[in-house]
């Protein structure tokens, strides 16, 4: 009975680790898949640091474009698209950079970015690179 018991709740416990890890909200319904992004912070991270991470964007799920590979904040009330900027779109080696919209703590991570694809008729996403780097300039002012 005990064992039964122990083993109900070791059941539960992880039930609900792994209900608060995925989000129910669909950010973005015109999007047929996402990927969570996990933020792990080994020091402080402030509002406005710019993220960078890597990740395969071959194959028929992407297009060719980006214009479908999008990013979101979901804090389980509500989701944000994001800016972000992509580098080698179409590669194994996607580099996509989008600015956290809140502070980490170091230690911790934060798992509410998610990044979103698959929409086939997908226009321009949110690419104003002032808000995803602390500092930028595209020199357009010297030419």
């Amino acid at each position: 009975m005990k064992r039964n018991m122990l083993l109900g709740l070791v059941v539960l416990i992880a039930i609900a680790m792994f209900s608060s890890s995925v989000s129910a909200t669909w950010c973005d319904s015109n999007s047929q898949y996402r990927k969570q992004i996990t933020v792990a912070a080994n020091s402080p991270l402030s509002s406005g640091f710019t993220l960078n991470f890597s990740t395969d964007t071959t194959g028929g799920n992407f297009l060719a474009t980006g214009n479908d590979t999008r990013i979101y904040i979901d804090n389980g009330a509500s989701c944000a698209e994001i800016d972000r900027n992509i580098t080698n779109q179409n590669t194994a080696n996607t580099l996509i950079e989008n600015a956290i919209t809140s502070p980490i703590a170091g230690g911790t991570s934060n798992t509410s970015y998610w990044i979103y694809y698959g929409y086939s008729a997908a226009g321009n996403p949110p690419n104003n690179r002032t808000n995803v780097y602390y500092y930028f300039t595209d020199f357009s002012e010297y030419a």
